[in-house]
């Protein structure tokens, strides 16, 4: 007695989350490079061609430098509702071993890493300057654990700017691989993101509080260090950690030095040290300024947001906490955005702040994709490699419940893969092989 049909009913299941079909439209989203605001565009294009490196990687380095030295200065309105949003970013960026991570970021750091000298040249001018309450290189920082940055916020006062163009140690750190006890330091980079207030109780030293812990992170590292700490890590997932960082790709390969390429035009670098100078100025003031969307653009902010809320209620529901920020992710890059050309959000801005959190996203589920298409693909060899083993023998009740914990988008994904397999696997007692693998 055969099965009839088996497939039919899948062809028109439309719960299939990993199907092709359903993750055509969130995948190969590009990053809207000509959109962005000049200086950011002219600037990340210089670089790229200068070393040889990709556009995208290197205009993302760029809106995460803004961020992290804008610090707190600017809030943005979250669409028609009173909740602000902080200007804070995480920016993960991933691309092969020596291809160029630390050359292409090394320009943008420039201006900071000088802003001290700068500060005293102005002085012996005779200018009145104020002066800061951190210099870039007190406030930015590589490594450290959560109590080490914690102290460092409570003794400059000021938010933080984690970058490393080599982050495996530092996210090594986070995910607990020197704590005891199995223990990670995600809770506190979730609440550095969000604003929360943060302790630190040390039973041999003096207790922490930070009321408001304001952190900007841009790291770079290799492919499998995202993998390792975001694709493949429940951890970072079940915490919403996922949701918190925009992700983005550098190099596949290392790049040929073709001897063609220019070199770094002056008034091109002058331009981004004049832009981040004097954003270093307004944050040197201590104060917090809010930046204004214009109507078209809230209203843009608002129907971004429910396209990404529809996703989670659908097809995307499992990644639902990785694609749960996108509207305060998108404001919060619209300041950068903003702040490139000292205006407001407009609707321009807040369009090309959305593509880029769909850039984002799109980084994000093509990675997720990718390891649910491997994991079912694997389970689908080792089903078939299976039966071929046993011939026309049945195979044990046993080792056909060995498959039920696939779910049901997997097992789609099985038949979609091989449909004819199911026939050929004989009926068992108390239903057929392909009741058994459907049952959950």
């Amino acid at each position: 007695m055969g099965i009839k049909n088996p497939i039919k009913k899948f062809e028109t299941n439309n719960n299939t989350a990993i199907s092709t079909n359903i993750y055509e439209k969130y995948l190969n989203k590009p990053l809207p490079f000509e959109q962005l605001p000049d200086r950011i565009r002219i600037i990340s294009q210089h670089v790229a061609e200068t070393r040889g490196l990709p556009q995208d990687m290197i205009a993302m380095t760029a809106i995460g430098v803004i961020a992290g030295t804008l610090g707190d200065s600017f809030t943005a309105q979250n669409a028609y509702e009173p909740y602000t949003q902080l200007p804070n970013l995480y920016m993960f960026g991933f691309g092969a071993t020596c291809s160029g991570k630390s050359a292409g970021m090394e320009p943008f750091l420039r201006p900071l890493r000088g802003y001290k000298n700068t500060i005293m040249e102005r002085l012996q001018k005779g200018e009145n300057v104020e002066i800061p309450k951190a210099f870039p290189d007190q406030f930015m920082f590589e490594n450290g654990t959560c109590e080490g940055i914690t102290l460092l916020m409570s003794e400059l006062g000021t938010p933080l700017f984690g970058i490393n163009s080599e982050g495996r140690e530092i996210i090594d750190i986070m995910n607990g691989a020197y704590k005891k006890n199995n223990g990670t330091e995600v809770g506190f980079y979730c609440k550095a993101w969000s604003g929360e207030p943060v302790d630190s109780i040390r039973a041999s030293k003096r207790t922490i509080k930070i009321p408001k812990a304001v952190l900007n992170i841009l790291w770079l590292a290799q492919p499998d260090v995202f993998k390792k700490a975001f694709v493949d890590s429940e951890n970072a997932m079940m915490s919403g950690l996922i949701g918190r960082f925009l992700f983005f790709k550098g190099a596949e390969n290392i790049p040929l030095d073709t001897g063609t390429r220019p070199k770094e035009n002056p008034e091109i670098m002058a331009s981004w040290k004049k832009l981040l100078e004097s954003l270093l100025d307004i944050r040197t003031t201590g104060n917090q300024y809010t930046v204004d969307a214009n109507d078209a653009a809230r209203e843009f902010f608002r129907n971004h947001h429910n396209k990404w809320v529809e996703a989670q209620n659908g097809p995307l529901k499992k990644y639902a906490s990785a694609i749960g920020r996108a509207r305060e992710q998108a404001i919060r890059l619209s300041i950068s955005l903003a702040m490139a050309e000292r205006g407001e959000i407009t609707l321009s801005i807040a369009q090309t702040a959305c593509a880029i959190v769909d850039y984002s996203y799109s980084v994000l589920l093509e990675a997720l994709y990718q390891k649910e298409l491997n994991e079912v693909q694997s389970r689908h060899k080792s089903f078939v490699d299976l039966f071929q083993e046993r011939g026309s023998e049945q195979l044990p009740y046993g080792e056909i419940q060995r498959y039920r914990h696939c779910n049901r988008d997997q097992i789609d994904e099985v038949l979609r893969y091989n449909p004819d397999i199911f026939k050929k696997i004989p009926l068992q007692k108390g239903g057929s092989a392909l009741r058994l693998l459907t049952k959950i």
